[in-house]
């Protein structure tokens, strides 16, 4: 039998340890809002596919946005939420997730240029059962 090859996202999660923060990549949102860019598709795609064939993982979806230092509008909660939203709506089930925004509260880097920025708008999923 053909062995399946586990994608990146997969394969981290795997190796993660409960509580473990792991970053989803290629996620981009329209400028200022909580809608989620096409880009973004084949990674939540991916992050279903992971939750639905691991029927015991929970996890808590983690927004950040860049640029600003008050998130008044709760964007990075609302992004968060879409990418919940999104699970909810293929089936998974909302007892498995959670989800909060950070605002700028955790930057990973200083935002010196674009790139950097970029670094810091980000959602990550933290590790909550296994």
């Amino acid at each position: 039998p053909e062995e399946k090859k586990l994608s990146v996202l997969e394969e981290k999660i795997i190796q993660a340890k409960v509580g473990d923060l792991i970053r989803l990549e290629n996620i981009s949102f329209v400028g200022g809002t909580p809608i989620p860019l096409p880009v973004s598709r084949p990674v939540m795609d991916e992050l279903y596919q992971v939750m639905a064939e691991n029927p015991t993982l929970e996890i808590s979806i983690e927004g950040h946005i860049c640029c600003s230092r008050n998130d008044e509008d709760d964007l990075s909660g609302q992004r968060a939420k879409a990418i919940y939203d999104f699970l909810i709506s293929k089936g998974i089930a909302a007892e498995r997730m959670s989800y909060k925004g950070f605002g700028h509260t955790r930057p990973l880097t200083e935002e010196r240029n674009a790139s950097e920025q970029q670094m810091n708008r980000r959602v990550e999923i933290r590790v909550v059962k296994k």
